[in-house]
């Protein structure tokens, strides 16, 4: 039998075509949880953020000053933008959308809904849910009919079909620590 000699340059050359074969195969098996509210149209997040060049564009043009960029801890996802709609809501202009020159972030077809996240009340700091009278977070809802609700007795409760993630209740919340968070989408 015959060997065959591998140089050191073709070698390394065969490894790197493995390992980007591999990281590759993996990529497309792994599913990347959305841990940030992403701008209205994000893609799914693995495609997100292979799609988003990080040039800062849905920064600049956003009206509300709402589009942040993640710092160093976010891994893989460093540089891309995120929202805060607890701090300041967003009022899904679609600026961003328009702006974006990758498709990270795509123009919701014409009629349909724009979603960016799901409100979450938290019971225990909520003063209604703590028998104290405030409706403050359904009266700040931007959504007709409110995507906040009131039980029989006057809890809170979201609508997860109206909420669209912008924040407003978060922000109008006047409860000592805040009742009410967004959660990304899935």
């Amino acid at each position: 039998m015959a060997e065959t000699h591998v140089g050191r340059r073709q070698f390394l050359s065969l490894m790197l075509q493995e390992v980007k074969y591999l990281g590759a195969e993996a990529a497309s098996r792994m599913e990347i949880k959305r841990s940030v509210v992403r701008p209205p149209g994000a893609l799914e997040e693995l495609a997100f953020i292979s799609t988003c060049k990080r040039c800062g564009s849905c920064v600049d043009a956003c009206p509300e000053n709402i589009v942040r960029i993640t710092g160093a801890v976010r891994g893989p996802a460093i540089g891309t933008p995120y929202l805060k709609p607890e701090h300041q809501s967003c009022t899904l202009c679609l600026q961003c959308t328009r702006a974006c020159p990758t498709g990270a972030l795509e123009e919701p077809e014409e009629g349909s809904e724009v979603k960016i996240g799901k409100a979450k009340i938290n019971r225990e700091l909520c003063l209604a849910w703590n028998s104290q009278m405030c409706g403050v977070c359904a009266d700040a809802c931007s959504q007709y009919p409110s995507a906040v609700e009131f039980q029989d007795l006057g809890f809170p409760i979201v609508n997860g079909k109206i909420c669209t993630g912008c924040g407003c209740c978060a922000k109008a919340c006047i409860a000592p620590a805040p009742a009410i968070a967004i959660d990304p989408l899935d």
